[in-house]
């Protein structure tokens, strides 16, 4: 073998052993970021689990009932029933007018709901059918 040849020979295992040690420590690097981004992720689900506790406790009837006991002389809270609430009919809605659109866009029919105001329901042509090579089977 020439000297050219095992100088050839000698820098190509350099060379690999040069890439292989900056692949480790490349792998090492990525590996150490995944532990710590498994540690940041169980700590965040543990804090959405106390999220969720704390959320589950200050909505629990039990404590609800005592808070209104306690703050209804300050509040004046009411019971609600169901003589407290009405129907859409009964709310005073502003006239309305159907928006301005370009021709053929869309297309506006009235539709009457009740007495009062005329609702304006905007129907949007279909679109066209995909061709056959788009469908999936």
């Amino acid at each position: 073998m020439t000297r050219i040849g095992l100088f050839l020979l000698v820098a190509a295992v350099v060379g690999s052993a040069a890439w292989a040690y900056h692949v480790n420590y490349k792998t090492r690097n990525a590996l150490d970021r995944i532990d710590v981004l498994r540690g940041q992720i169980a700590a965040e689900r543990e804090a959405v689990e106390v999220l969720r506790v704390e959320w589950a406790y200050l909505n629990s009837p039990e404590r609800l009932t005592r808070l209104v006991a306690k703050n209804n002389e300050d509040l004046q809270l009411q019971p609600m029933g169901p003589e407290g609430f009405d129907t859409v009919s009964s709310v005073p809605f502003p006239p309305r007018t159907a928006p301005e659109a370009a021709p053929g866009t869309l297309r506006s029919d009235p539709v009457v709901v009740s007495e009062r105001q005329p609702i304006v329901v905007a129907r949007v042509p279909q679109p066209a059918p995909r061709p056959a090579a788009w469908s999936r089977q």
